[in-house]
């Protein structure tokens, strides 16, 4: 292993994502291939005077769907500060680290989304508590999740950057959700007939 690999500095989320936001913009046709948009189908099929709440949310990437839907309130929660002024100035933004419990009242969401979030959620009992106490009893839950091999490495001109990431594995998330009693199911991504990723897609 050379000197440079062994020394690339890695960053906990919130400094990561302040020093990649400008970028961030440039990843988003990945991350839809990614995600492959599906969880799309899995929302309610009217959103109009809905709250949905966006838990990880980078620079509002998703925003736009949901707000030509016409929906009631999009509520945009992140860990930086920076990442969070490049999104759209008609969402509701709340810099949080979503290890701690959420600054929403009980029942208020009526969709929850959590895409490529929990790599960077150390205290997941406290996540999923969290979002079923927000979330209302005819709502939907809907968690995208991967496992990264290596953590990525972000370059700032000269400068290499790796984001501190936890691995978590889908049993892990499979016990949580029974343990906090939804109702799920799981649909798995594909590529060449290997399971490469999962939805969650969950209910009070």
């Amino acid at each position: 292993m050379s000197y440079d690999k062994k020394h690339i500095p890695i960053l906990d989320p919130e400094e990561w994502y302040n020093k990649a936001y400008k970028e961030y913009a440039k990843y988003h046709k990945f991350l839809e291939n990614f995600d492959k948009n599906l969880w799309q189908r899995f929302l309610p099929r009217d959103l109009k005077h809905k709250i949905v709440v966006d838990l990880g949310c980078g620079d509002g990437r998703l925003a736009n769907f949901f707000l030509s839907k016409w929906v009631k309130e999009y509520v945009c929660l992140d860990i930086s500060e920076n990442m969070l002024k490049q999104a759209k100035n008609s969402v509701k933004k709340i810099k949080h680290d979503l290890n701690k419990p959420f600054p929403l009242s009980d029942s208020y969401a009526d969709v929850v989304l959590a895409l490529f979030v929990l790599l960077h959620i150390e205290n997941l009992h406290n996540f999923f508590s969290e979002v079923y106490r927000i979330l209302k009893d005819d709502g939907v839950f809907i968690l995208f999740h991967h496992i990264e091999r290596k953590n990525h490495i972000y370059w700032k001109w000269w400068n290499k950057f790796k984001i501190n990431a936890f691995k978590w594995h889908y049993s892990d998330i499979e016990k949580l959700l029974d343990y906090y009693f939804f109702k799920y199911k799981v649909v798995d991504v594909e590529e060449n007939w290997v399971i490469i990723w999962k939805y969650f897609i969950c209910k009070k």
